[in-house]
């Protein structure tokens, strides 16, 4: 099987993602969605990684999307967004122009300093819906 039709398959038990219709929602009416940040995976995560999910979907974009604007992987792309893989500094500049997030803020968190945390989340990211 593919994997980028594997990951599409795939979704992370006991996890509450925001639905595309919510974010959409949301947007609408002015307010930023958010994620659960204390559930698993996110509550393991840096703070810039929520910021950079609640920002993906006010957005409205999937990986897939975000990984053809930086020309990267989907997978590897997803896997940042886990703290899974370490964005190197072209991809915390195209990261924070696609999703209007401050640069300097990713870079603080996720720079030169940070490395990956591949020890928990158990199963492959993937987009809602």
């Amino acid at each position: 099987m593919n994997p980028i039709a594997l990951i599409r398959r795939t979704t992370v038990p006991n996890t509450r993602f925001i639905s595309r219709a919510y974010a959409n929602k949301a947007t609408k009416a002015g307010a930023t969605p958010k994620i659960a940040t204390n559930t698993e995976p996110f509550s393991q995560l840096p703070p810039i990684l929520h910021q950079l999910h609640e920002a993906k979907a006010r957005k409205g974009v999937t990986f897939e999307k975000l990984a053809k604007e930086l020309g990267r992987n989907e997978i590897f792309i997803a896997s940042i967004f886990y703290g899974h893989a370490k964005p190197t500094a072209e991809d915390i500049k195209g990261l924070s122009k696609a999703l209007e997030v401050d640069e300097h803020s990713i870079t603080e968190e996720l720079g030169p300093h940070w490395w990956p945390n591949r020890g928990f989340g158990g199963d492959i990211p993937a987009d809602p819906g």
